[in-house]
């Protein structure tokens, strides 16, 4: 399976998990924990690239122009939004709090 397929199959069953807990309308936490302290800056840019509606291409942009596809982690963040969460920042966590607007 090449990196393309590969990444797509990976999504669709990440993205199945996904929408059980979408629908029961549960919170969801994004840490940044784990994330290099030379990419937290773009990774900041790039949730709030999301929750401001810009497009899979320009978060690329953001992240790493030299990708093809978005990283599973940001078509998670992008399926919350498109499901309606909003997002807020717990500093004492470093996390990000997405919350279903119901």
């Amino acid at each position: 399976m090449g990196d393309d397929t590969r990444s797509e199959v990976s999504w669709l069953i990440n993205k199945q998990a996904l929408q059980p807990m979408i629908d029961a309308g549960m919170p969801f936490e994004y840490t940044l924990e784990g994330i290099e302290p030379k990419n937290i800056n773009n990774e900041v840019k790039a949730i709030n690239a999301i929750w401001a509606g810009v497009s899979d291409a320009d978060i690329l942009k953001i992240l790493d122009p030299n990708r093809k596809d978005l990283p599973g982690r940001m078509k998670e963040l992008n399926e919350l939004y498109q499901a309606g969460y909003q997002i807020t920042f717990d500093a004492t966590t470093n996390s990000y709090i997405l919350i279903p607007l119901r």
